[in-house]
């Protein structure tokens, strides 16, 4: 993984053995505080009735352990590339590590950026909808129901067969390739976001 991982332990290894595969993993990073955002995707979570998984690191599980639907565990942390090697799906903020973390591993993404003003989470949402490998969800569009249908957007079969097209070719290519790979991804995101002219 491209993020800091610590070492799979017996208690992770027990908790993604217990968790049914394939399973959803969201993700947001280390530093969220937001307690919507974790309620909001515990709902649609919920909604979806699929295995899940989310990490909350900064929020404690047990404020909002009431709202934990059957089909979801969480905890505070969970090394990333584990995860990600028994996700179909990962739900995410768009961070540079998760981001490029899920393209390597060939796992179709949904990002909600938390941070558009200052980091590149919004870049990356749109570069994944571009290559046809994750959907891209506003915060201001953040609902239950808004997230439920874009994690079933993401599950649709070409997305997880261009996630899984593009992690290979990455795979393949030397660390130097990966990196141009890398850059090329960058200039996507800022030329699609760049304005241009119109012509009327």
């Amino acid at each position: 993984a491209l993020t800091f991982d610590g070492d799979l332990d017996a208690a992770h290894a027990s908790l993604l053995h217990r968790l049914p595969e394939p399973h959803l993993y969201a993700p947001y990073g280390t530093v969220c505080y937001d307690v919507d955002r974790y309620r909001v995707t515990l709902e649609a979570l919920r909604l979806t009735g699929l295995p899940s998984l989310l990490t909350m690191p900064t929020v404690s599980p047990r404020a909002l352990r009431s709202l934990v639907p059957s089909n979801c565990a969480i905890c505070s942390y969970i090394p990333n590339e584990a995860a990600l090697e028994r996700a179909c799906l990962v739900i995410h903020h768009g961070g540079h590590g998760t981001y490029l973390s899920s393209m390597l591993a060939g796992v179709p993404q949904v990002i909600i950026p938390d941070n558009e003003r200052t980091t590149a989470q919004l870049f990356h949402g749109v570069a994944a909808e571009a290559l046809g490998i994750g959907v891209l969800l506003r915060g201001a569009s953040l609902t239950a129901s808004a997230l439920a249908g874009a994690i079933s957007k993401g599950m649709d079969p070409r997305v997880a067969e261009a996630a899984s097209s593009i992690a290979r070719v990455a795979r393949a290519e030397s660390p130097i390739l990966q990196e141009a790979l890398v850059n090329r991804i960058d200039m996507l995101n800022r030329d699609l976001l760049r304005p241009h002219p119109r012509h009327d």
